[in-house]
């Protein structure tokens, strides 16, 4: 899957050459050709339609761990194609179609699976003597495919909502924060992550994902410290670590691309008892039990971006 948006050329050309493959047939050991030979058969674009995938081409959405971070879309082609044959005779023109005609039906799931959603006959020509061609039989077939290109746009998709504002006029004397369970940490504002437990529902937490963006080189900005407590049961700990730098360290890397806004960002998962609390797992929050993690000061005083959910 391509990761960057197309246009129609690039396409059509990995379209046609996708189908280039059955063009010609195996050659089989035989005598050589005669002098002149017949032109090579020919692969050409007879028409072209583009159509949309969704709105905006949008497929759907993807994940980078827990984040839907990537946008996945697509463009699909409506076209008309025309294989084209040269032989001596005009039977050998026909075999030359019907081999073809052969190839393209034995190769349906190979096709699907390149992205061709359909093809099938749209004509096919009589075999013609070309005097101009050393009066070589032509013979052409035509085929109408529905071809479709896939791609991921790093748009930032949907996932990397920290909180909504809502402030309705006339009903509430303050305006509210939805949140999720998930900050962001910027040169904004660093609140504290916090999720606690419920007498009636309790909750069950596995690990700290996040999303990074922090300066290439430690000397520019490592930031300040992170503090990780819990309380469980009554047992209470914290693990402290001297930098964001070294916090984002101890996370396991996601597979996948994060882009947002031009930069490259690191997507990483911790399980919580690699932190090392001496609480019995799996982490279970009742009651007044609870997990906090806060940075040192009230906001980055760099250029960083993190961002930190509890799964």
């Amino acid at each position: 899957m391509s990761s960057t948006l197309p246009t129609n050329d690039p396409v059509l050309d990995e379209m046609l050459g996708k189908l280039d493959d059955f063009l010609s047939p195996l050659l089989q050991p035989g005598p050589p050709p005669p002098q002149p030979p017949p032109p090579q058969p020919s692969l050409s674009l007879v028409s072209v339609t583009e159509r949309a995938v969704g709105i905006g081409n949008l497929r759907g959405t993807g994940m980078v761990g827990p984040f839907n971070v990537r946008s996945l879309k697509g463009v699909q082609l409506d076209a008309v194609v025309r294989f084209q044959y040269w032989a001596e005779t005009p039977e050998e023109s026909d075999a030359l179609v019907t081999g073809l005609q052969g190839r393209l039906r034995s190769a349906g799931n190979e096709l699907r699976a390149a992205g061709f959603l359909r093809i099938e006959a749209a004509g096919i020509t009589v075999a013609e003597s070309v005097a101009a061609v050393n009066d070589f039989w032509r013979k052409s077939a035509d085929y109408r495919v529905l071809y479709e290109f896939q791609y991921e746009d790093n748009d930032d998709a949907l996932g990397l909502i920290a909180k909504i504002p809502v402030d309705v006029a006339g009903f509430f004397a303050n305006p509210m924060e939805i949140t999720d369970d998930m900050v962001r940490w910027d040169d904004v504002a660093a609140p504290a992550l916090a999720v606690r437990g419920s007498g009636t529902r309790p909750r069950r937490l596995s690990a700290l994902t996040a999303v990074a963006f922090l300066p290439d080189t430690p000397a520019i900005w490592d930031g300040l410290g992170v503090t990780v407590r819990v309380s469980v049961g009554g047992v209470e700990d914290e693990q402290n670590f001297a930098s964001v730098r070294s916090f984002l360290d101890a996370f396991d890397e996601l597979e996948g691309t994060i882009v947002l806004n031009g930069n490259s960002y690191f997507a990483g998962r911790l399980p919580l008892e690699a932190v090392g609390f001496p609480v019995a797992l799996p982490f279970i929050l009742k009651g007044d039990d609870f997990l906090t993690v806060s940075y040192s000061d009230e906001k980055f005083d760099g250029d960083a971006i993190f961002y930190l959910r509890v799964l």
